[in-house]
């Protein structure tokens, strides 16, 4: 799928490119140094200011391995943020080679539903298999 660049660009810790494909943006993220919360939250302000629907899509790419400290807490704060900001389904893919990064996409997985958000967090080895996800989610939601 071909997209319009919307929004690029680089913080700590991350380089970010927004792309259109019709009336949703996937966000392509990548992490190029040490993220916690403290990094995450600009990250989402400025995300959340060209996503043009209330579908947030995103995939983060940690190939590099860099430590990536969220809590539960952590997570319930950032889905009230997205929430607040008009939110109401989020789809993201996080490519790592961290296999005990399941468990937290398991506790956000169960948070979004608690919070009845709609969508699914995915941990994958490959970007090939996150954008895979995620186009289809897009195409789901634009046909």
């Amino acid at each position: 799928m071909e997209g319009t660049l919307v929004l690029s660009g680089a913080i700590e810790s991350f380089k970010y490119s927004s792309f259109q494909y019709g009336s949703e943006v996937l966000h392509r993220i990548k992490v190029v140094g040490p993220i916690s919360l403290k990094e995450r939250i600009p990250l989402y302000n400025l995300t959340l200011t060209v996503n043009t629907s209330s579908t947030y899509f995103c995939i983060l790419d940690n190939t590099g391995g860099y430590e990536n400290v969220l809590t539960f807490d952590d997570i319930k704060y950032l889905d009230k943020l997205i929430i607040e900001s008009g939110i109401s389904a989020f789809y993201g893919a996080t490519v790592t080679k961290d296999e005990g990064y399941s468990s937290l996409v398991n506790l956000a997985n169960a948070n979004v539903h608690s919070l009845n958000l709609d969508g699914e967090l995915v941990a994958t080895d490959t970007v090939s298999k996150a954008e895979e996800f995620i186009f289809a989610k897009i195409k789901q939601l634009t046909n």
